[in-house]
């Protein structure tokens, strides 16, 4: 399962696309994560949805891979960027620290961490406007 999820309605143009009684309905409608375990650093390809990492003692990093895709629809084209939610799911004393694959900023920073168990964070592309870089958003939680 990809990050990039296309949501395309069954029902023609004049039908009702709200509409969820055809039997097709999870054949072109498909959603949902795929969880991806790291316990060492590298990079996460765009086709990774949901982290599952362990810093364990030493700590890891991983480098979050940009990546905007454009969707045909019934009402035109639409820009739909990467997002990747992240959770550290060990109790060790390493951090999972996320990095950008080319060097954007993530919140304006060279790198975020999750430092403690069950810390998550959710990762969103913004690939700029009018010539302005791209950089990572974050949507983040601490543990209860």
């Amino acid at each position: 399962m990809k990050s990039v999820h296309t949501f395309v309605s069954i029902k023609p143009p004049t039908g009702n696309p709200g509409d969820v009684s055809s039997p097709q309905w999870n054949d072109v409608h498909q959603s949902g994560f795929t969880p991806t375990t790291y316990a060492a650093s590298g990079i996460v390809p765009p086709t990774v949805d949901y982290i599952r990492a362990s810093g364990g003692a030493a700590g890891i990093q991983l480098q979050l891979t940009p990546a905007t895709v454009n969707v045909n629809g019934a009402s035109g084209q639409t820009q739909v960027n990467q997002a990747y939610f992240a959770k550290k799911v060990d109790a060790g004393a390493g951090a999972v620290s996320f990095v950008s694959l080319n060097g954007e900023l993530i919140e304006g920073q060279a790198s975020y961490e999750l430092t403690q168990q069950g810390q998550w964070a959710i990762f969103i592309w913004n690939p700029g406007v009018n010539g302005q870089a791209g950089f990572w958003e974050v949507f983040g939680g601490q543990p209860a």
